[in-house]
C-alpha cells in the first residue's frame, strides 16, 4: 500500500497568486514521480537539468555539470545508499575479487574485468591502510568504510549515470 500524499490538508490552503505554494516534499520515489510546480523549479531536478516546467517536452537535455559530480560525491543520500550496498557485499563470505565483481553486477549490470577487479582490490587496500594508520578506525570499520567509498566511486562514474 502507498503511503499517503505529502500534502497539507486542502483545509488550511491559502495560496494565492501573491502567496503562493513551495514546499518541497522528501521522498524516495524515482524522480518521474516527483511532485513539480510550474513556478518553482524542484532543487534536484534543477541541479540534474531537469526539463522547464513551463512547457512539454519531448526529450531531456543531456548535461555534466560539477554541481552534479559535488551532490554524487557530498550528499548525504548517496552516501546511505552506498553504505547499504556495501554492508550486503561486507556480509558475504567470499574472496574480496567475488565481492568487486558482484559490485559491479550491482551497480553497472556487468561482471568486473580483471584490471578492474585488480584496481579496486588495490583501491580498497589503499583505503584500508588510510584509515587504520592516519585516523586510527577499527579493522572492521575500515573495510566497511573502504566498500562504500568504493561503491560511491562507481555511483560516480558515467556507466552508472548515463545509459548508453
Amino acid at each position: 500500500r502507498p503511503p499517503p500524499h505529502p500534502f497539507p490538508p486542502s483545509e488550511g490552503w491559502r495560496f494565492s497568486a501573491h502567496r503562493q505554494f513551495k514546499a518541497v516534499y522528501p521522498s524516495n520515489h524515482r524522480s518521474i514521480y516527483l511532485m513539480v510546480q510550474r513556478l518553482h523549479p524542484h532543487p534536484f531536478l534543477a541541479l540534474f537539468n531537469g526539463p522547464t516546467t513551463t512547457a512539454s517536452v519531448a526529450t531531456r537535455d543531456t548535461s555534466t555539470l560539477p554541481l552534479q559530480a559535488l551532490f554524487l560525491a557530498n550528499s548525504e543520500f548517496v552516501h546511505e545508499q552506498a553504505e547499504h550496498v556495501a554492508l550486503r557485499l561486507v556480509e558475504q563470505p567470499t574472496a574480496e575479487e567475488a565481492r568487486i565483481d558482484d559490485l559491479y553486477w550491482r551497480i553497472c549490470s556487468r561482471p568486473a574485468s580483471a584490471a578492474e577487479s585488480a584496481n579496486g582490490q588495490r583501491y580498497l587496500a589503499r583505503y584500508r591502510e588510510l584509515l587504520q594508520g592516519e585516523q586510527g578506525i577499527s579493522p572492521e570499520q575500515a573495510d566497511a568504510d573502504a566498500w562504500a567509498s568504493l561503491v560511491r566511486t562507481l555511483f560516480a562514474s558515467n556507466e552508472f549515470v548515463y545509459i548508453d
